[in-house]
């Protein structure tokens, strides 16, 4: 049987829309494939980005779940989109997630698409899959084996602190050229060192919350 662990960051609070989606969707065992387990937990007061998604990582490893899916306290979304995005992850044994609008009008996506592929507006609710350089922490799904794997690289066993793979990283001959990346996209840029892909998934709706609530119409 599958499992998959959803681990909530609060760090900063959580807005209400979260919340209700977090109620719904762990309360609704239909919203899951047929027989599948899922185990929540949200991590409160820990403001460092890198270091909260590194003890999520390590909460994940010591569970029986295939699959971890990370929520940031600021995004919503449709019933059953969650468990579109750790299907995404468990068939590619990869990293997954949805499309999700920066919390900004008219600046894209918050996802690193490969060069050259954008995300038509309409094309969010259909099924299509794309693959990405990387994917945003907002609502990122990984497999077991990728974070299993990325967390014994030696350059991440010299690291201070648990699991600190999800910590910045300067990347010089990336698929973006030399930049610094931040926790979610170090984790990426690690992961497809080893050989592991990234994809994103439009199927999904997923919003935004600022002061008000960003969707792919208000990115574009």
């Amino acid at each position: 049987m599958s499992q998959t662990s959803v681990i909530l960051f609060a760090y900063a609070g959580v807005e209400p829309a979260t919340h209700e989606c977090i109620v719904r969707d762990m309360s609704n065992p239909k919203l899951w494939p047929p027989g599948h387990r899922v185990i929540y937990r949200a991590l409160w007061g820990d403001g460092d980005l890198g270091r909260c998604r590194a003890s999520a990582a390590k909460i994940f490893l010591a569970s029986e779940s295939d699959v971890l899916v990370m929520v940031d306290h600021d995004v919503s979304w449709e019933p059953g989109d969650l468990a579109v995005v750790a299907e995404l992850a468990r068939e590619k044994r990869g990293i997954a997630g949805p499309v999700v609008p920066k919390r900004a009008l008219g600046q894209g996506i918050a996802s690193r698409l490969q060069r050259g592929d954008e995300v038509p507006v309409e094309w969010i609710g259909e099924d299509h899959v794309l693959p990405a350089d990387y994917v945003a922490g907002a609502i990122l799904a990984a497999h077991r084996e990728v974070v299993a794997t990325v967390s014994q690289m030696p350059e991440v066993q010299t690291l201070a602190g648990p699991f600190p793979f999800l910590q910045r990283i300067a990347a010089a001959d990336g698929p973006c050229g030399a930049v610094y990346l931040s926790e979610d996209f170090a984790f990426g840029e690690r992961a497809r060192l080893l050989g592991f892909a990234s994809w994103l998934t439009t199927k999904p709706k997923v919003r935004h919350t600022g002061r008000l609530a960003f969707t792919m119409e208000t990115a574009t």
